[in-house]
């Protein structure tokens, strides 16, 4: 298996030597304590786009916390490592400031980074509805103010005519503020935190199904904009033949302090599911270039623990060899209590390679017939809380190895 990872290594190698300078992957940033001044050349920006805008795996992560180019790089995009492809904004994309502006400008434009606004879709106008005003209830009894703001009703046609405005409103919004696309989060009839949604949009007949097409004229693959439309969540949670509408499906792959550890073998438990859905309109191939395995970040357990079994057992010993840093990407011979601190050795059949979960999706590809395709890509939620986990000022080192086992450089 060593010399199976170190052929896919070389080929795309070989391919990403044709669209982007041997560096275009080392991402560091030589002075972060200076975000308003480049270090790089031209040249290098011209490669880096250029690559982006090839086909390969790509990296992309929800971002929290925005302020722009202010005095810490945790909340700058221009602080991400170079070669992440896209971000979808997590909160503070209403009216941004100046510095927010300036900042998004740099990355779209030097990095060729796409920014994407991002929620939770259930019901009429989410995210979008202004305040009620303070009198409105007592001057209009019985009656919501977020379906009378929208015109939602009972009626197939006032739903639609709700839908049309709400969609334009989201339209409208990218492109006031030139953001590169929209996030979709699908997460239909799941219990919420401190809301309880009606579930207006999925309930309604062919008004999801309506909503989707709407916006796909303007954003996503039918629309040849270049505007990206992506769904995150529960890809399975839409009508099949809408397929054509997203670029990428982003599965949240999330693990806890309860998830235990987990072979790597059940990732295609995840693939599988999003083909029995789609087989009807999709190759395996197109479906697996769709698909974007996510870790969940806001746990921090999730940036530093080995939670992922590679492999276990003598004969694989030598499979992960040099591929990633020992905090990485390591083989396992003992384990620690963690209540008394006690040393256990593993028996040698017990063995294992242990990966931290954004390294083992890197390394990952989904399988169909015996056939080994190549994924859309990998990404991890609040992504900024990766920054300073590890009190390095090599900022985001997890995901900047995961991009580099992705797309590994020819060196």
């Amino acid at each position: 298996m060593k010399k199976l990872y170190k052929k896919i290594l070389l080929t795309a190698g070989v391919i990403l030597s044709m669209t982007a300078c041997s560096d275009a992957l080392d991402t560091e940033i030589k002075d972060p304590a200076n975000l308003t001044v480049t270090n790089r050349s031209e040249a290098y920006y011209e490669q880096l786009r250029n690559y982006k805008k090839s086909d390969h795996p790509v990296a992309m992560g929800w971002f929290g916390g925005w302020t722009g180019r202010s005095a810490s790089l945790k909340s700058s995009l221009a602080g991400l490592p170079d070669s992440v492809d896209f971000v979808s904004l997590w909160g503070n994309w209403k009216n941004p400031t100046e510095s927010q502006k300036e900042d998004l400008k740099f990355v779209q434009e030097k990095k060729g980074t796409k920014v994407l606004i991002c929620w939770q879709i259930h019901d009429i106008g989410d995210q979008l509805t202004p305040d009620e005003p303070a009198d409105w209830k007592e001057k209009n009894p019985g009656k919501n103010f977020r379906h009378e703001f929208w015109g939602w009703g009972y009626e197939q046609e006032q739903q639609k005519k709700a839908v049309e405005k709400y969609a334009r409103a989201i339209l409208d919004t990218i492109a006031k503020y030139n953001y590169d696309g929209f996030d979709f989060d699908a997460e239909p009839y799941i219990p919420q935190i401190g809301f309880q949604p009606q579930e207006e949009l999925w309930k309604a007949e062919g008004m999801m199904t309506y909503f989707i097409e709407l916006l796909s004229k303007e954003l996503g693959p039918r629309s040849g904009t270049g505007k990206m439309l992506v769904i995150d969540g529960m890809p399975e949670s839409i009508d099949a033949k809408l397929h054509d509408c997203f670029d990428y499906f982003i599965l949240q792959v999330y693990h806890d302090k309860d998830s235990g550890y987990r072979d790597a073998s059940s990732f295609q438990s995840r693939f599988d599911k999003q083909y029995a859905h789609y087989k009807g309109v999709m190759t395996p191939e197109q479906l697996c270039k769709k698909i974007i395995m996510t870790e969940n970040f806001e746990d921090g357990g999730n940036i530093e623990s080995l939670r992922i079994i590679m492999a276990k057992g003598q004969q694989h010993r030598h499979d992960y060899d040099g591929l990633a840093a020992a905090n990485m990407l390591t083989w396992v011979t003992s384990n620690t209590n963690i209540n008394t601190g006690a040393v256990h050795q593993l028996p040698a059949e017990e063995q294992y390679w242990g990966a931290r979960s954004v390294i083992a999706y890197a390394l990952w590809n989904p399988t169909f017939n015996g056939v080994t395709y190549r994924k859309g890509g990998l990404g991890t939620f609040h992504m900024e809380y990766e920054y300073d986990k590890e009190g390095t000022i090599n900022t985001y080192p997890c995901l900047r190895a995961a991009i580099q086992l992705q797309n590994p450089t020819n060196k």
